[in-house]
Order: structure tokens, then C-alpha cells, then sequence
């Protein structure tokens, strides 16, 4: 007698769910709220990108994030980042409170949120694709935990080896 082979759909949910329970709102708010000022009315956009040009900056633009499309969130705050003094210059002229911006508390939870959403996009990454077993997605997790527990260890002890943002 052979066992039917169960198909999984929705393995990658439950690690979005683990986004959820980050406590980063204040963070994900101020720069979404951001990037959408840049972004949203082309005025602002094109001069942003200007600006950016002006500069002399490595990127010409931030990346808009799409709720649909969880894995722009990592690339989003990435390069959100990156730009972070060009960001605060701009918003500054263009008589935005980017206050938030000094706040060294706020700019290490970003720095935080920028390094967890790359390895969890990294997971995410791994979860997906055609034709995987259940146990190797199984593994992935498994290695995913062990690697947030490790993190967990070296945070007690004030060591952020794996964190360079």
C-alpha cells in the first residue's frame, strides 16, 4: 500500500507570518511613507532622481514596496538604506519632518529590519520553486530557526557578527 503524495501550497505564509510578528511598524511606516512621497506624484519623483544624479549617488531611485510582493520589502529597505543622507537631504528640502532620521534608536531597529528581511527573503528564496520535497523545505525552516536562535545567542552577548547593516 503507497501513501498519496501530498502536495503544500502555503509553506512560504507561515514565514511571512513571521514578518508579522516583527514589532517594526514604526519603521516600515516612515519609510513607506517616504518612498511613497518620492514616488508617487512624478514632480517629486523626477526630482529625486536629479537629485540623486547631482550627487553623485550610487543608485538612481528608491524601490517601491508592494504588499503583494513580499520579497520587495528586503530590496526596498535595502536600498532605502543606502540612500539614507540623500533621502534626509531631499525630504528636508522639500519641508518634510524626516525627524526620525536623527533618532538613533529608530535608525537601529531599520538597520535591524534591513538585515532580518535579507535572510528572510533568502528563505523565502529557498521555499520556492517547482518540484520540491516537503522535507527539504522542512530543512530550510529548520536551518532558518537554528540561524534566528544563533542571532538570539549573539544579541545577549552584544555580538551582531551576522548583522552589517
Amino acid at each position: 500500500m503507497t501513501s498519496p503524495v501530498m502536495a503544500y501550497h502555503c509553506i512560504i505564509h507561515q514565514e511571512q507570518l513571521c514578518v508579522i510578528t516583527l514589532d517594526m511598524k514604526h519603521v516600515m511606516e516612515n519609510v513607506l511613507n517616504t518612498v511613497n512621497f518620492i514616488r508617487s506624484k512624478g514632480l517629486n519623483h523626477r526630482q529625486f532622481q536629479e537629485f540623486l544624479a547631482e550627487v553623485g549617488s550610487d543608485y538612481n531611485d528608491v524601490i517601491y514596496f508592494s504588499q503583494v510582493r513580499w520579497l520587495s520589502r528586503a530590496s526596498t529597505l535595502t536600498r532605502y538604506w543606502s540612500l539614507l543622507e540623500e533621502i534626509q537631504t531631499f525630504m528636508t528640502i522639500k519641508g518634510k519632518d524626516v525627524s526620525f532620521l536623527e533618532n538613533d534608536q529608530w535608525l537601529n531597529d531599520l538597520a535591524f529590519l534591513v538585515d532580518i528581511t535579507k535572510y528572510l527573503a533568502d528563505l523565502n528564496l529557498k521555499l520556492q520553486g517547482r518540484k520540491q520535497f516537503v522535507n527539504n523545505l522542512y530543512e530550510h525552516v529548520k536551518a532558518f530557526i537554528n540561524k534566528l536562535q544563533l542571532f538570539h545567542q549573539q544579541f545577549i552577548m552584544k555580538k551582531v557578527l551576522h548583522f552589517s547593516t
